[in-house]
């Protein structure tokens, strides 16, 4: 009789091991590749000069919204302000938050644009 309780309970497991191994393939997240480029890559200009980079973001997948956070070397950049960009000019009703500069630390934080 203990062979048989043995038998089925490896079978059960088996079967549990199944089950897991399909269900993980099944809900496994699809890949979204989104490109995030910054234009210009390059650029000289001379010191105390003004400069404006744009950052691009081309979605592989329909999105409602967009967030990002920028680091630059505080030692050559300080930024002075960040505009909203024409992201989602289908005519939607959006909110833009600038984000926040910290130009001792060289960063820019939480800049984001969603639709309403």
């Amino acid at each position: 009789m203990h062979d048989v309780l043995k038998f089925r309970s490896s079978g059960y497991f088996f079967t549990l091991f199944l089950f897991v191994l399909f269900a993980s393939i099944l809900i496994t997240p699809a890949s979204a590749e989104s490109v995030v480029s910054i234009s210009p890559s390059e650029q000289s200009i001379a010191t105390g000069s003004n400069v404006t980079v744009v950052v691009y973001i081309e979605p592989d997948t329909p999105i409602s919204g967009a967030q990002f956070d920028l680091s630059f070397d505080s030692d050559l950049l300080s930024v002075v302000s960040i505009s909203e960009g024409d992201v989602f000019t289908n005519g939607a009703s959006t909110i833009f938050n600038a984000g926040t500069i910290d130009n001792s630390e060289g960063t820019i934080m939480n800049v984001f644009k969603i639709i309403l």
